[in-house]
């Protein structure tokens, strides 16, 4: 095998492909663009917020102890909306995805609760059933924040838990995946614009 010939093959192969306006741009300039572009749109998915709107009607101790409690759950933003403004108005004029609202008489049905243990009282959760992603996240963080205020008022201990750990060591960021993503593909697209 003569190294002068693979040589003179490749200078050949690489002055033909340079020459290609339009194989530069692929193979070069389309996949750093995309790579900019798309870094840039979802660079900032690492620790995402979702807004809850809370409405409350009873405006007393245990409602403000749960919203207190909604307010120290890292990934929520809680907004209060007026205790006298009509919620499906409001939402619908402030395009709002969900909103919880804490019934008059919270309080009363709770310190009840601790006689008359058939005594129970609903919170109502507004959203939008066509945001499934940040509504179904939100949904079950308002029925973890329950489930443990219930079991905090029933005097109930928890007997069994669950530790969760990650078996991946480094944190991912988008970029991470799309980069090699984006080499593969200007692989692939070098076989069909290519002068060979």
């Amino acid at each position: 095998m003569n190294t002068k010939i693979i040589y003179a093959d490749l200078v050949a192969s690489m002055k033909g492909w340079m020459r290609s306006r339009g194989t530069i741009f692929w193979a070069v300039v389309f996949p750093v663009l995309l790579i900019l572009l798309f870094g840039a749109i979802f660079s900032g998915t690492d620790n995402p917020t979702y807004t809850l709107y809370v409405q409350d009607k009873d405006d007393s101790t245990w409602s403000h102890t749960y919203v207190d409690m909604m307010k120290n759950i890292s990934v929520l933003k809680i907004e209060m909306v007026p205790a006298d403004e009509n919620i499906t108005g409001y939402i619908q004029e402030q395009s709002l995805r969900g909103a919880l609202v804490i019934p008059e008489g919270f309080s009363d049905m709770i310190s009840r609760s601790f006689q008359d243990q058939t005594t129970t009282v609903n919170m109502s959760f507004y959203f939008d059933p066509s945001e499934q992603g940040s509504t179904s996240v939100v949904r079950s963080i308002i029925g973890s924040s329950l489930q443990e205020t219930n079991l905090m008022l029933s005097g109930g201990r928890q007997i069994i838990g669950l530790e969760e750990k990650s078996t991946i060591t480094k944190k991912f960021k988008y970029i991470d995946f799309f980069i090699p993503g984006m080499i593969g593909f200007t692989i692939m697209q070098m076989c069909i614009y290519g002068r060979y």
